[in-house]
């Protein structure tokens, strides 16, 4: 087999004119199947390069949603912070109230003891008056 296939080339390599042609028609295969592999390279490569470029307009939108729901949660802790402090000073004024009511109501039983106590004073006055 080997002597054979020495024997073809040694023959390609004494008729010039074959053996010429013969290497133009590799070397334009050659090259045709370099062109269609590169153009094929060239594909993948553009592809490749929508992709990244749509994976990073997704990754950009996130990232801008991501700090709009961050400013909308900033804006709303300070929100809270303000209703907080509101009802801290509606305790308080409430605490004050509920206080003065506490105030009033110990005046009221004070009050009410003291007509009672009158009431009773009274009373005794009046049977000590009846008695006689």
């Amino acid at each position: 087999m080997g002597d054979i296939v020495t024997e073809l080339v040694d023959e390609a390599v004494k008729n010039d004119r074959a053996f010429y042609i013969l290497t133009i028609i590799f070397m334009v295969l050659s090259i045709w199947a370099l062109w269609v592999m590169f153009r094929h390279f060239l594909r993948q490569l553009t592809k490749a390069e929508e992709r990244a470029e749509s994976k990073q307009s997704i990754i950009e939108s996130q990232q801008a949603f991501i700090a709009d729901m961050r400013l909308d949660h900033q804006e709303h802790l300070r929100n809270m912070q303000t209703a907080l402090a509101k009802s801290q000073m509606v305790n308080e004024s409430l605490v004050g109230v509920t206080t003065q009511q506490q105030r009033y109501i110990e005046g009221l039983k004070a009050h009410r003891r003291t007509v009672e106590n009158m009431d009773r004073k009274i009373d005794k006055v009046l049977l000590k008056i009846a008695e006689k």
